[in-house]
């Protein structure tokens, strides 16, 4: 992570993981790219930082490297698992507590917020991704449909009855026809 001179990358870096950045970047990212995915780039993040790390204390700043450290040394989970983990809501309490909000309460309402605008963006890349198969299934039922009407102008017609010729009956010695067609003999029926 390159950083200015002035801010610690370590505490830049644990802000950037924290549930107030996770908030910022699905309120203000790019979700345009399909599947669900979101865009948020440096110029992104350098608009919407709210803490300056060097404007911190350093009690404040150990407390954010200390526990986001317990989260960096572990994999991270799907964010509905993920922000239910006591490390990872110490980690962002920290946070919260650097820019003034002392209440959980405050954690609480974010981490639901964060949520609810992750499944809502799944949600509709999914239903998009309904409703172009459905889309497709419908032309390529018309085009079928399309297709059957200018080549069977009478409809489709059960194989094989409805190709032999009137009054056939199969039953009947030499109802078949021997046709040469490879020089060898061939026979139909």
């Amino acid at each position: 992570l390159a950083t200015k001179p002035d801010v610690d990358a370590e505490v830049l870096a644990a802000i950037l993981n924290s549930a107030i950045a996770s908030l910022f970047i699905e309120v203000s990212a790019r979700a345009n790219l399909g599947d669900g995915a979101i865009k948020f780039e440096t110029e992104d993040a350098r608009e919407l930082l709210a803490i300056n790390p060097p404007a911190l204390t350093k009690r404040d700043a150990f407390a954010i490297t200390s526990t986001f450290a317990k989260i960096a040394a572990r994999d991270v989970e799907r964010w509905s698992s993920e922000m239910k983990q006591k490390d990872r809501m110490t980690f962002d309490q920290a946070v919260l507590s650097a820019l003034g909000f002392k209440s959980k309460s405050v954690l609480q309402k974010i981490y639901s917020g964060v949520d609810e605008m992750i499944n809502e963006r799944l949600s509709l890349a999914e239903q998009r991704k309904a409703k172009a198969k459905s889309r497709l299934e419908r032309d390529t039922g018309k085009i079928l449909s399309e297709v059957i009407g200018e080549i069977l102008h009478d409809g489709a017609r059960n194989f094989p009855d409805a190709f032999w010729p009137q009054g056939f009956n199969e039953r009947k010695p030499n109802a078949f026809k021997e046709v040469n067609v490879t020089g060898k003999r061939l026979r139909l029926g």
